[in-house]
């Protein structure tokens, strides 16, 4: 949306004081329809780029996404991968293996309660 949080709490209070969407908008050279979109604004939240702690860890330590399906030679989609690591379908052994190889961690490291080690 490009405007600071200030000017969205700017835009909120004129709305709470019963201006209208367009004379909030005229305000801020915009529609009416775009003070409505201000006002009323709530983010998405994102879901974590990996579910497993440990390998999250590791992730953020050496690298990207893009370069564990790279490096540790996925062949489904990348979606598909991303997906996996989302939580939207379980990794498969042969993944889970794919990824100790690439990383050198080990199981307990990426998968475990314990999260990452070195």
């Amino acid at each position: 949306m490009g405007r600071s949080a200030a000017v969205r709490d700017e835009m909120i209070a004129m709305w709470r004081q019963g201006l209208t969407y367009e004379q909030i908008g005229r305000a801020y050279g915009m529609t009416g329809k775009g003070a409505y979109a201000y006002v009323h604004y709530k983010p998405r939240k994102q879901p974590p780029d990996c579910i497993y702690p440990g390998l999250r860890d590791w992730l953020d330590r050496h690298g990207t996404r893009a370069e564990l399906y790279g490096g540790a030679g996925f062949r489904c989609s990348r979606k598909v991968f991303y997906g996996k690591l989302r939580g939207g379908s379980p990794l498969t052994l042969g993944d889970i293996r794919r990824i100790i190889r690439y990383t050198g961690e080990t199981f307990e490291q990426l998968f475990g309660e314990g999260g990452a080690g070195g």
